[in-house]
């Protein structure tokens, strides 16, 4: 077995993948985003501070975009306790898309 494997660089994997959805938003110009985990939000909301906790629940327009806020499936998947609250978002989620 080849211990010399690579590291994971969380943060660089992170500014990678946080330049590839800022293309996305500016090609696909979304109706709605799904910020799921604290990252997310804080990036989408242009706000380090910001927590799924205070802001799931309700609809913001952020970035002139209709947007939701989760928490990561990871987490949920640790604190099983989130699961329905997970739940209860997608619900809202699609009942916004729906119109409901």
């Amino acid at each position: 077995m080849d211990r010399h494997f690579r590291a994971y660089d969380k943060e660089a994997a992170r500014r990678a993948c946080l330049k590839h959805l800022e293309r996305q938003l500016e090609e696909k110009s979304p109706q709605w985003v799904m910020c799921l985990g604290n990252v997310a939000v804080q990036w989408f909301f242009l706000d380090p501070e910001a927590e799924v906790r205070a802001l799931r629940g309700s609809w913001h327009t952020v970035r002139e975009i209709g947007t939701r806020v989760s928490y990561h499936p990871l987490a949920v998947r640790r604190r099983p306790n989130l699961r329905s609250r997970f739940l209860e978002d997608w619900r809202a989620l699609g009942e916004g898309f729906r119109g409901k």
